[in-house]
């Protein structure tokens, strides 16, 4: 194909992301974010050579000057999450993979979602509910489904039509995203008592964030002080329908999607996939509080 090919090919792609319709009640926005068209470039198909992330890259009761190592370490080593989104010239549309035991379908995302989540990173780094984009810090998420939704789009479905399901869930504006924050960092001592610094208390106080879907960034903050770790679970969603099999994120310099830090621009990718385990290596499974 000719350079004169090409560029018809993305411009044609951007109209289709920016002003199309999909399936399932996600509708494409048209947002005109230079953020969202450097995604577009920055955000190829993984090469089957990519280097993956994996669980055991890191441990429980990190420090937080282990967390700020092994931000460093991770974000520079170009590692990046297994079925990472990409952006997908043809349909002009940002796609998340979604796998099955016999199948891998494409979920469609829209531009709200996607500055949603760009946003929640944002507001949480500017008000100090995290300090680090990446698992051990925040990197996993759940979905807060208003019961009426749960049970016109999601409960009917067939196994085979749940990458449907999650394309309407990530496109749904009722719906809410909640993050585990300060997964591995130790916060509380061996008695279950918390550490006597501020900071950390405050992280503590703080970890369950819960961002909106409508690309305005924001978040409120449940509590769930009758668990150990102040961990909210479903009987903390707020009457809502707690769906447990949320998407992850993790920085990356590689990454498809920007956010801001102090002033500096760093970049993350996202999956419906967790951290997978790497078997060459020994070490804890990633899991949650």
């Amino acid at each position: 194909m000719n350079f004169a090919g090409k560029f018809s090919l993305r411009v044609l792609a951007a109209i289709l992301f920016f002003g199309g319709l999909s399936a399932s009640g996600a509708t494409g926005n048209r947002v005109d974010d230079e953020w969202l068209r450097e995604a577009m470039r920055r955000c190829s198909v993984p090469k089957a050579d990519e280097k993956v992330l994996y669980s055991t890259e890191f441990k429980w009761g990190m420090s937080m000057q282990d967390m700020k190592d092994k931000f460093a370490d991770v974000y520079a080593s170009g590692k990046r999450l297994k079925a990472r989104a990409y952006f997908d010239e043809p349909s002009g549309r940002f796609i998340l993979p979604h796998s099955t035991s016999t199948s891998t379908q494409k979920v469609r995302l829209t531009s709200q979602f996607l500055k949603s989540v760009k946003l929640h990173v944002e507001e949480a780094l500017k008000n100090h509910y995290i300090d680090y984009v990446m698992f051990p810090d925040m990197g996993h998420s759940h979905l807060l489904l208003p019961k009426s939704f749960y049970d016109r789009e999601v409960r009917p479905r067939p196994v085979s039509e749940m990458h449907l399901a999650y394309e309407a869930m990530l496109a749904s504006p009722a719906v809410k995203i909640l993050y585990h924050t300060a997964e591995q960092l130790k916060v509380i001592d061996e008695n279950k008592e918390l550490l006597p610094d501020r900071h950390l208390q405050w992280r503590f106080y703080t970890r369950n964030l819960v961002g909106d879907n409508r690309g305005e960034g924001q978040m409120e903050i449940f509590r769930a002080l009758n668990t150990g770790a102040n961990t909210a679970g479903e009987e903390h969603a707020h009457g809502a329908h707690w769906w447990g099999g949320g998407f992850n994120i993790s920085s990356s310099s590689e990454g498809c999607f920007s956010y801001q830090k102090d002033g500096k621009t760093y970049y993350f990718d996202l999956s419906l996939e967790d951290l997978p385990y790497d078997p060459a290596k020994a070490g804890d499974l990633a899991g949650g509080y």
